[in-house]
């Protein structure tokens, strides 16, 4: 399966082909060798960080794509937006972190 636009219920697959392993099986004939397609699973996670001239005030923790791929980024805002609120009119900068991570 060559197809980028792949997913499953976590977010996009990388295809890397098929990928051949031997197993004793216990059937006669000794191992048996067969193939399965693998992929890379694409995950994300984010974290928002206050900074000041370049300080890190704040971190908020980091949050996953547990409300699907490509989620965090909005699920990290929502999780830090009372306390951010109270910065209004400070000359902070508020940044949100997201990290992409490829799994087999």
């Amino acid at each position: 399966m060559s197809d980028m636009h792949t997913t499953d219920h976590t977010g996009p697959l990388v295809p890397l082909g098929p990928v051949a392993f031997s197993a004793d099986t216990g059937l006669p004939g000794g191992p048996q060798t067969f193939s399965v397609p693998t992929f890379l699973a694409a995950e994300d996670e984010s974290r928002v960080v206050v900074e000041y001239n370049g300080l890190e005030l704040r971190d908020f923790g980091c949050v996953n794509d547990f409300y699907g791929f490509g989620s965090s980024p909005r699920t990290a805002l929502e999780d830090a937006r009372d306390k951010i609120a109270r910065l209004a009119g400070c000359n902070a900068d508020i940044k949100v972190v997201t990290k992409l991570t490829l799994r087999p």
